[in-house]
């Protein structure tokens, strides 16, 4: 059973991870003005662009930032798990591997998830400073 769900772990951080490498809209090929684009969508609120940089960022930041923020969750669940199945797979042979990794692996997000705290903090504070 957790070599399955291993699998279906490994397969859903697989697919988040294409997905953040090649996001919805795909990315801009070239330097410059998006005027065939800026006719297309009707969108004229950020007409330059750089190669590389993803269309749908371009053209609707806030959807942007809540897809990259779901990619992000599932992709850190999907390892998570990946580790933590990995981690007590073989209790007997490599306990003192497994915990090693699992330790680190939360030490990691631990110290991601503290520092999106402070930038969160952050920029409240100048939400706040902003608005007075």
């Amino acid at each position: 059973m957790s070599r399955a769900l291993m699998v279906v772990a490994s397969l859903i951080a697989t697919m988040a991870f294409q997905v953040a490498v090649s996001p919805p809209g795909g990315v801009w090929q070239d330097d410059g003005t998006s005027q065939s684009n800026t006719v297309a969508t009707g969108s004229t609120s950020n007409p330059s662009h750089k190669a590389g940089f993803s269309i749908l960022a371009d053209n609707d930041a806030s959807s942007y930032g809540v897809f990259l923020a779901f990619n992000t969750t599932v992709t850190a669940m999907a390892l998570t798990y990946l580790f933590v199945l990995f981690g007590l797979s073989d209790l007997d042979a490599a306990y003192n591997d497994g915990m090693i990794v699992l330790f680190v692996w939360f030490g990691l997000v631990g110290i991601l998830v503290l520092l999106h705290i402070i930038l969160l903090i952050v920029k409240i504070v100048k939400y706040v400073r902003k608005s007075q």
